[in-house]
């Protein structure tokens, strides 16, 4: 086996030349969104849905730091769910990306 070296083969162990340069972006135009239009995406002093604490549905928690994956997480188990309104989901992510999660699950709504 050939040792590896750092030099003009290292760009083929580069996950993201995989994926389109609109998908590798997402989360920068997200936040682009987000700091272009601030006042949609305020939620102070907006009461906290009471579906958020209730005992009664099944609760399940998401944890991820793709945009990209935990929306398709969400739209895939609402669809496929014969009562989705009995199922809430928590996405839980880094800061990092947080602002992102928002926006992608704000514009959805």
């Amino acid at each position: 086996m050939d040792d590896f070296s750092w030099g003009s083969d290292a760009n083929q162990f580069n996950p993201y030349r995989f994926l389109p340069k609109s998908l590798h972006c997402l989360a920068m135009r997200l936040m682009e969104e987000r700091i272009t239009h601030p006042e949609k995406y305020l939620d102070e002093g907006k009461p906290t849905p009471p579906e958020l604490e209730d005992p009664s549905l099944f609760h399940y928690a998401i944890f991820s730091d793709n945009v990209i994956a935990a929306s398709g997480v969400v739209n895939s188990a609402m669809k496929n769910q014969k009562e989705s309104w009995k199922n809430v989901l928590h996405v839980v992510t880094d800061k990092m990306n947080l602002g992102a999660m928002q926006v992608m699950f704000k514009m959805r709504d």
